[in-house]
């Protein structure tokens, strides 16, 4: 299963932050799965875990083909 999170920090929801990246750094730890994140600062903060790099020209088809 592949799974792709669209993802938006800001400090606001900091809390939130720290959950959703836990919890699917674990799902990446299970057999067939895979969980990748997409979003501003998200390669800065954990390229493990990144899609690409954010460019704002990017489209949703984009994401599909590249994932």
């Amino acid at each position: 299963m592949k799974i792709l999170i669209l993802y938006r920090y800001t400090k606001a929801k900091s809390f939130n932050h720290f959950c959703n990246t836990d919890f699917y750094q674990y799902l990446n730890q299970l057999p067939n799965t895979e969980a990748k994140f997409y979003g501003v600062n998200v390669h800065e903060i954990y390229p493990e875990i990144c899609l690409t790099s954010y460019d704002n020209n990017l489209t949703m088809k984009d994401l599909y083909e590249r994932y």
